[in-house]
């Protein structure tokens, strides 16, 4: 099988502190011994005319804008990048990055070889978009390139390398979990419209008005973040309701079905023994 070639190549000009990560003179250790081979590790500031070129290159590379914007071009999709952002590279892919002509960007960046990485981003599912807005990633970067100043040698930095950019992808996910579960505005509304309209029914298409959303959407995202269809939490709410009436009062079942718009006491007696394992009446003898 032919391999594929690789090429590396940089425009413009940049101030770089720039430091890389030897081997021991005297130690014989490969890529298969560490879980992380630090390559190097660095502070970019280029100019506007920044921009690099790298084909089938054999290395990971993960960097975060510190300030500034910039861009990726990473196996056919583009990317705009901005300050508070980070993108992790995989390697033998196609990249092109830069910075903006209008406001070039800062950055931090490491450079290293895994054999395993690949298994931690897919694991987490982590390996399906390269960019991802996370401006805590700066403090784990900025530790690691600490590392040049008290364990420069590949041997004493791996172990702690790896930890700290595991604990990373471990924080970057539970982020993006957050971000897939954040409540819409809408849903509040109309839960604050339904508690406001309690006992009347309100009508599927009453409240995709006050959503201003779809039935469909208005109703995935109700399960999705309530756990049941909008019908069935009126409903719920009506026999709450009921159950206070039960309680509290001496009023017969035609009354409180009435009061909570069941159209009679056997429509409410189905509804509640179907949620509460319980007839009215069981319910009533059982809280005397």
């Amino acid at each position: 099988m032919e391999k594929k070639k690789h090429s590396f190549k940089v425009f413009g000009n940049e101030k770089e502190l720039l430091t890389y990560f030897p081997y021991r003179d005297d130690c014989n250790s490969q890529l298969d011994d560490y879980p992380i081979h630090i390559e190097a590790v660095g502070i970019t500031k280029p100019d506007s005319n920044y921009r690099v070129l790298r084909n089938n290159w054999n290395i990971y590379t993960i960097e975060y804008i510190i300030s500034g914007n910039g861009y990726l071009e990473y196996n056919g999709k583009n990317y705009k990048l901005s300050s508070g952002d980070m993108y992790i590279l995989t390697p033998n892919s196609i990249q092109r990055y830069g910075a903006e002509k209008d406001n070039p960007y800062e950055k931090i960046w490491i450079n290293f070889r895994s054999k395993n990485f690949i298994k931690i981003l897919e694991s987490l599912k982590l390996n399906k978009s390269p960019v991802f807005h996370f401006p805590d990633a700066y403090e784990y970067l900025k530790e690691i390139y600490t590392l040049k100043d008290t364990h420069h040698f590949v041997e004493d930095s791996s172990y702690i390398c790896y930890k700290l950019l595991f604990n990373l992808l471990i924080d970057i996910k539970e982020s993006e979990n957050k971000k897939v579960n954040i409540f819409p505005q809408y849903l509040s509304d109309v839960l604050a419209y339904i508690d406001k309209k309690t006992p009347d029914p309100v009508s599927i298409e009453e409240l995709t008005k006050i959503a201003n959303v779809s039935q469909v959407c208005l109703i995935n995202n109700f399960k999705k973040h309530i756990g049941e269809t909008p019908y069935s939490y009126q409903l719920k709410t009506r026999l709450k309701l009921a159950k206070m009436y039960l309680t509290n009062s001496d009023k017969t079942l035609d009354e409180i079905a009435e009061l909570c718009f069941f159209c009679d006491a056997f429509a409410l007696s189905k509804a509640f023994k179907k949620v509460y394992g319980l007839s009215p009446r069981e319910y009533r003898q059982s809280e005397i």
